[in-house]
């Protein structure tokens, strides 16, 4: 089962893969699609149907209540979570995806930062991307964050999340 996941371990900006039938450069340590897509394989015999792909959102958080789930221990006993189960998804059911993810991204902590490494914090689903500083990207058709847009409607939705 593949997934959609976010984290800073995309493929280094030197590197060119092909990404739908469209050939998609690497951008590790960014923070558009290139650097956070990451893939999440999961096996698991006779519990995981083989060869499905899941699109779903699945943030780093959200492995604490999968494990827990999985194991049958109460996700209450672990403390206060944020995190999602996606066993339900592993299993080919639909689960309860998450709708957005929100990133706090400081790629040199305890650093001074210069322009190229500051700190990022956004909100995104599968379409788009709202930074806290207000820049709007539609990422599923700009992944390179290369030309912001206006759209109120979503810019309200998503600083809501």
């Amino acid at each position: 089962m593949l997934f959609r996941s976010n984290g800073d371990n995309g493929t280094l900006n030197t590197i060119k893969t092909n990404l739908n039938g469209r050939p998609f450069q690497g951008g590790k340590g960014d923070t558009t699609e290139a650097g956070m897509r990451v893939p999440l394989l999961a096996r698991w015999k006779g519990k995981i149907p083989a060869g499905r792909v899941c699109d779903d959102l699945i943030d780093s958080c959200d492995f604490l209540p999968t494990m827990c789930a999985a194991t049958g221990v109460s996700p209450k006993s672990m403390g206060a979570q944020d995190g999602v189960s996606f066993l339900p998804q592993l299993r080919g059911e639909k689960g309860h995806p998450r709708p957005w993810i929100y990133s706090w991204y400081d790629p040199r902590p305890g650093h001074d930062k210069e322009r190229w490494t500051r700190t990022e914090r956004f909100v995104f689903d599968h379409r788009w991307k709202l930074y806290d500083d207000g820049r709007l990207y539609e990422w599923a058709a700009d992944p390179r964050e290369t030309k912001p847009v206006e759209n109120d409607a979503v810019r309200r939705r998503l600083g809501a999340a």
